[in-house]
């Protein structure tokens, strides 16, 4: 079985044992669909690589949107946390895959808060 229907696996779990909201189904499907349009094969999971990753988040972070803007790092770490969702999924079902832990998401800075004085 190739990574598209481990995908169609994954969305039908979190809607059913997980009772996800249909809103993180949603996005997870749209994450998910854009690193499986990203391989542009239905590959077996046991041949996901750091490289195959690394690649991913390169092209995410050369990708620019319909109205010319880059993807924040914030819309890059959703990305990568829904794939690691997914790659804990097939752990949990032994499947032979990458170890999600070894995908590390991207420093975000701070928000700095200001305050108004009176």
């Amino acid at each position: 079985m190739g990574i598209h229907e481990y995908i169609k696996e994954f969305l039908e779990y979190c809607e059913i044992a997980q009772n996800k909201s249909s809103k993180t189904i949603e996005n997870y499907r749209h994450y998910l669909k854009r690193f499986d349009d990203f391989l542009s094969e239905n590959i077996n999971p046991k041949d996901l690589t750091l490289k195959k990753i690394q690649n991913f988040r390169i092209f995410l972070n050369r990708m620019v949107d319909e109205k010319g803007r880059k993807l924040s790092v914030k819309t890059q770490n959703y990305h990568l946390i829904s794939l690691r969702a997914f790659l804990k999924y097939l752990v949990k079902n032994d499947v032979d895959t990458l170890a999600p832990e070894k995908i590390e998401l991207s420093k975000i800075q701070e928000r700095t808060v200001e305050f108004l004085n009176h």
